[in-house]
């Protein structure tokens, strides 16, 4: 029996491995509250990664991507006029 696209689950779970690696370096805490990557690199907290992956929503607010406030008006235009 041949496998068809066997390159692909090694590639795919390559992926998924790398991924959950960045985001433990960048998440897991040990007990003095620190992530692997603070060890590692002590300015990491200013890392735009890092700022990505433990607070989202305050790291694309600070580069203009999300709005702070939202105004009825834009939540009752259609979303060609908002784009």
């Amino acid at each position: 029996m041949g496998h068809r696209g066997g390159g692909h689950a090694v590639l795919s779970a390559t992926r998924e491995l790398l991924l959950f690696l960045v985001v433990y370096v960048f998440t897991q805490r040990d007990r003095t509250g620190q992530a692997p990557i603070e060890v590692i690199v002590p300015e990491a907290r200013r890392m735009p990664l890092y700022r990505l992956i433990n607070d989202p929503f305050r790291a694309l607010q600070e580069r203009g991507y999300v709005k702070i406030e939202v105004e009825m008006a834009d939540l009752l235009r259609p979303q060609e006029a908002v784009a």
